[in-house]
């Protein structure tokens, strides 16, 4: 186990929806899911496509209603709601190969590196103090962090979901 994150996760209910937001999900399992979002719209590059604008009250009531565990990280940082509709309007259209859902999202942020995993992102932000609050919904009683997992990992992982679908 990894807890890499400094904060404790603030009431769900607390979150400005209109602040650029670091969706992860299903935070209990290794290699948990990321997306982004800003002014209220949510983006994210899955294996089988991908989200473009999709409105956060509607991600929010699918979390609530499947009880997904899941943290937001608020972040300092402005991006242009703009930025992230050219982004994943022209690209990153489903995961590639070598690719995981925080390619585009590291993209979006300025960030060179494309074989970071959620903690490498985590840790820059908060090194460079660009994570405001963190936000937790559907947590396990228990959860104590997100597992420790690697590269490596996420791309047997995608592959298995390529091949599987599961």
């Amino acid at each position: 186990m990894s807890n890499f994150y400094s904060q404790t996760p603030r009431s769900f209910d607390e979150i400005n929806l209109s602040s650029l937001l670091l969706w992860v999900f299903h935070v209990d399992k290794k290699a948990p899911h990321a997306g982004i979002s800003c002014a209220e719209k949510y983006y994210s590059s899955k294996v089988n496509g991908k989200d473009v604008d999709f409105p956060l009250n509607a991600l929010i009531s699918i979390v609530n209603s499947k009880k997904i565990p899941v943290l937001v990280f608020e972040l300092k940082t402005n991006i242009l709601k703009k930025n992230l509709d050219d982004l994943f309007s022209d690209g990153y259209s489903k995961i590639q190969k070598g690719d995981s859902c925080l390619t585009p999202i590291l993209h979006a942020l300025g960030k060179t590196d494309q074989n970071y995993i959620l903690e490498d992102l985590i840790n820059g932000l908060e090194s460079e103090q660009n994570i405001v609050s963190i936000f937790g919904s559907n947590l396990p009683e228990d959860f104590q962090c997100i597992p420790k997992y690697d590269f490596e990992y996420v791309q047997k992982r995608l592959e298995e979901l390529r091949v599987n679908g599961k």
